[in-house]
């Protein structure tokens, strides 16, 4: 629950049901308007609830929370983006989390 800021932690519907992903290791530049648009790239099909940047931010790299629809939706997504690397960037290798 450390890596869940306290704002989303109080709303139970937000984190227990597994729609909820954490995204470490993006770029600190970029922008919520930018990732959205990558992840729909990846999956057109995507619905996102929500994208959010964690408050945590770690050397060059930062946190973002998405939320989704659905659990089905959060595994396929969290199967394409984990241990992937940015656009191909070799410096930014993106670590995700399903909160549970």
């Amino acid at each position: 629950m450390r890596y869940i800021p306290e704002g989303i932690q109080k709303d139970p519907l937000n984190y227990r049901t597994g729609k909820c992903i954490v995204l470490a290791g993006l770029p600190q530049d970029v922008t919520k308007f930018y990732l959205t648009g990558y992840l729909m790239q990846i999956i057109s099909r995507l619905k996102l609830t929500n994208v959010t940047r964690s408050s945590a931010n770690i050397g060059d790299t930062s946190k973002w929370l998405i939320f989704l629809n659905n659990i089905e939706d959060t595994y396929f997504l969290f199967s394409r983006i984990h241990n992937r690397y940015f656009e191909d960037n070799i410096f930014y290798q993106m670590k995700a989390r399903i909160v549970r």
